[in-house]
């Protein structure tokens, strides 16, 4: 004998589909609304975040040799961080390298050298950035305090070869980020329409 399911059943499980998929499309329909929402406020923060640049922008506020001194000091204390971290990078990675190739010739060790050099490259680069970043987005467009941030990496970078320890590959590191960092700090001024020559005032 067949066993059927019932015309009752199957009204009963249709009504409770009919139930979840009109529940799932109020969800659905609640979730774009928040959604919404919150891509509306995000709009309106970012629409705040530039109104309040371009005022700062069009009516600088003065700035005081307080505010200057004290950028300074910041930019010089992260400037050295960085630089020293970075410096202490390049001499680990050049040890790895001598003690991989510890023995072998010079033919050999020629793909270990370049793949050093490849890395010491990428620290430089990176940690110019982070130091020139730290100056242009503290200083907000201010032509003072881009001139004081960017003397302070200079000086930073003094602070930082003698927190490695010194040397030559020191000096020479130090003097690649620094000079990397400067030239990010300068394009960014000359974006701005600040003379590049104020800069070393």
């Amino acid at each position: 004998m067949q066993v059927g399911i019932s015309p009752q059943t199957e009204t009963i499980n249709y009504a409770q589909m009919d139930a979840a998929r009109q529940s799932n499309r109020e969800s659905q329909r609640e979730i774009s609304r928040e959604g919404s929402q919150e891509a509306a406020n995000g709009a309106r923060e970012t629409r705040a975040r530039e109104s309040a640049y371009v005022e700062r922008q069009n009516a600088p506020q003065q700035v005081t040799p307080q505010a200057i001194t004290n950028f300074a000091r910041e930019s010089e204390r992260y400037a050295a961080q960085e630089i020293a971290g970075a410096i202490k990078a390049i001499y680990n990675a050049a040890d790895q390298t001598l003690n991989a190739v510890n023995g072998a010739n010079s033919a050999a060790n020629a793909p270990a050298n370049n793949a050093n050099n490849v890395g010491n490259e990428q620290t430089i680069r990176e940690t110019a950035s982070r130091v020139a970043n730290f100056v242009i987005y503290g200083a907000e467009g201010e032509s003072s305090l881009l001139r004081s941030g960017r003397n302070a990496v200079i000086e930073g970078a003094n602070m930082a070869q003698e927190i490695a320890g010194g040397g030559d590959r020191a000096a020479e590191a130090a003097r690649n980020i620094v000079s990397q960092s400067l030239e990010n700090i300068d394009r960014y001024t000359r974006s701005i329409g600040a003379p590049i020559l104020n800069m070393l005032a």
